[in-house]
């Protein structure tokens, strides 16, 4: 809740201040909203684990070649890549103001991410992850496409590819987790997040020159067949998770 819900409003929000009242207001408002953390971060304690928790932890990089942890990290990064694209250039591809907007895109957008984070975790509680991965590629891919639309068909965009982000967010967590022992949670939850924080920033570096040189709609295509592309390595991963297990 505390990673989605300021999306839902963050990015519509940040539109508007550019909009009524500049780029240096809204950085601004940006650069001094974390500070607020600070008084939160005042009251953390650190709590040292009762013993041995299955032993130890190994680094990131250890944990990145392991095929098990790798497929997941590939599979996520992707999505991860192409928001970073939606973040970054849907702002530049439809500046327009009004329902059919950029801002009013990352707001359904904002909400799908949050809709389909807390719906995936409801459905991963019952019946586990690995179910709804293909499903979230799917839906990913699609809204990708559409988002190189207008009118409607950019808000289905939004609404797609958010609701496909937010249920391969808590998809792909949670299949990490269950891979990894105790002693390696903390290594786990690093993986994720920098399958999340460094695609993020690697789309939008990347697919900024891709941008350049051939527009943005060829970009959110090139987007799309890079997800429908990465949802090879979930048949992939079903196979040899079951082989190692078996062995």
């Amino acid at each position: 809740m505390a990673l989605t819900l300021p999306t839902v409003f963050g990015g519509a929000l940040g539109l508007w201040i550019v909009e009524n009242a500049g780029f240096g207001a809204a950085f601004l408002i940006g650069g001094l909203s974390p500070l607020l953390g600070l008084a939160a971060a005042t009251g953390i304690r650190l709590v040292e684990p009762a013993g041995d928790e299955g032993g130890r932890s190994g680094g990131f990089f250890s944990a990145v070649g392991r095929g098990e942890l790798a497929r997941i990290f590939l599979l996520f990064s992707s999505v991860t890549v192409s928001a970073g694209v939606v973040i970054t250039f849907l702002p530049l591809s439809a500046p327009a103001s009004g329902p059919y907007s950029a801002a009013a895109t990352l707001l359904v957008f904002g909400v799908a991410v949050t809709a389909g984070r807390l719906g995936a975790g409801w459905y991963v509680d019952r019946r586990g992850a690995r179910e709804l991965l293909v499903p979230g590629m799917a839906a990913a891919a699609m809204g990708m496409t559409l988002l190189s639309s207008q009118g409607p068909l950019l808000l289905a965009g939004g609404l797609l590819f958010g609701g496909g982000f937010g249920v391969l967010q808590n998809s792909t967590l949670m299949l990490v987790m269950a891979r990894v022992s105790k002693a390696e949670y903390g290594t786990g939850s690093t993986l994720w997040n920098v399958a999340f924080d460094a695609g993020t920033g690697l789309g939008a570096f990347v697919f900024g020159f891709v941008v350049e040189a051939a527009g943005f709609g060829i970009t959110f295509y090139l987007c799309a067949g890079l997800l429908l592309l990465a949802t090879v390595l979930v048949p992939l991963d079903l196979r040899r998770y079951r082989t190692a297990r078996s062995q």
